[in-house]
C-alpha cells in the first residue's frame, strides 16, 4: 500500500511524510521510478514500530517490609523512605508521586515489574500514585493513588490517673496502644 510520495533533488536526496499509520510494526519499503516509467526494485525492508499510548501503571503496593502498621497491609509505617511496588508498561520509567511531587523513580523490568525506594516523606497523610513513560515518549495518566500515613514520631509517654491494686487507667495518645510494664514484662495493655 502507498503511504506517499516524493521527489528525489538534484543530489537524489528525498523525504516523504507518510500518512498516518495505525499503531504497530510496519515493515516500510520504498521504490523510485524514473520520468521513463521505469520502477526499482524495492529496497530492503525498515521496519517501523507506531506506539502512541500506554497504559497506566499499577496502583504502588506499599511493601510489607516498610509497612510498620498494626497490619502490614494498613499502609500506616514509621518508614520515611519507604518502598512501592507496582507493574507498567515493560521498560517503561516510571515515576513515583506523593500528590504532584515526584519522590522516586525506576525502569519496569521485562515483565513490567518495579521497585522504588520513595525520598524522604514528612510525617502526615501522603496520597502516592504513578505514572509512567515509555521509550516512544508515550506519558501515561497516573494511577490510582494509594493513601500512606507516615507516623515516625514516637507518642509522648502515657500519664497515670489513678489506680487500684488490680488496675490502673491514665491517658496517652489517641488510638495508642497502651501497655502496662512490670520492669519489661508486659502484664496489660489498653486501647
Amino acid at each position: 500500500t502507498k503511504i506517499g510520495t516524493g521527489i528525489a533533488g538534484a543530489d537524489g536526496a528525498w523525504s516523504i511524510t507518510a500518512t498516518t499509520l495505525a499503531a504497530g510494526v510496519r515493515n516500510i519499503t520504498v521504490k523510485a521510478a524514473d520520468a521513463a516509467g521505469n520502477t526499482s526494485v524495492a529496497s530492503p525492508v525498515l521496519a517501523v514500530t507506531i506506539d502512541t499510548t500506554i497504559a497506566r501503571p499499577s496502583r504502588p503496593d506499599l511493601t510489607a517490609a516498610s509497612d510498620t502498621g498494626t497490619s502490614s497491609t494498613d499502609n500506616i509505617t514509621s518508614v520515611t523512605t519507604p518502598v512501592f511496588t507496582g507493574t507498567a508498561e515493560a521498560g517503561s520509567t516510571v515515576t513515583l508521586l506523593d500528590g504532584t511531587t515526584a519522590i522516586g523513580s525506576a525502569l519496569a523490568t521485562s515483565a513490567g515489574a518495579w521497585t522504588i525506594t520513595a525520598a524522604p516523606l514528612a510525617d502526615g497523610a501522603h496520597a502516592i500514585s504513578a505514572i509512567a513513560a515509555d521509550v516512544a515518549g508515550n506519558v501515561s495518566l497516573a494511577s490510582t493513588a494509594l493513601a500512606v500515613t507516615i507516623d515516625a514520631t514516637a507518642p509522648a509517654a502515657p500519664v497515670f490517673a489513678g489506680g487500684t491494686a488490680s488496675s490502673v487507667s491514665g491517658t496517652g495518645e489517641a488510638g495508642a496502644t497502651i501497655r502496662l510494664l512490670d520492669a519489661d514484662n508486659i502484664i496489660g495493655t489498653a486501647t
